[in-house]
């Protein structure tokens, strides 16, 4: 998985689930900007939500969630923020 080498910044805004603040994103698979309807993946806790009209979070619907269930590309991404998430939660033995 690549994930694109440009954050694009955002204004700041919140997951819907955790409140974490995002202020830029980057593209799974190139360099493009996010736009309405665009999945995106809160990298605090892994919360699917969707680039509305204003570049704003929203929640799925449900033809959006199956839709975005099946691709790989969010699959692979919420493997990795899962691993990074437990990586950060684990003591590491000294």
């Amino acid at each position: 998985m690549k994930v694109g080498d440009t954050a694009h910044r955002l204004l700041p805004v919140k997951c819907l689930a955790c409140g974490y603040e995002a202020d830029a994103a980057s593209c799974v698979g190139s360099d493009d900007r996010p736009a309405p309807g665009d999945a995106t993946l809160c990298l605090n806790c892994g919360h699917l939500m969707i680039f509305d009209g204003s570049l704003r979070f929203r929640e799925p619907s449900k033809a959006e969630l199956v839709e975005f269930a099946g691709d790989k590309r969010i699959v692979a991404a919420s493997n990795a923020i899962a691993a990074l998430r437990a990586r950060k939660e684990t003591p590491h033995a000294r």
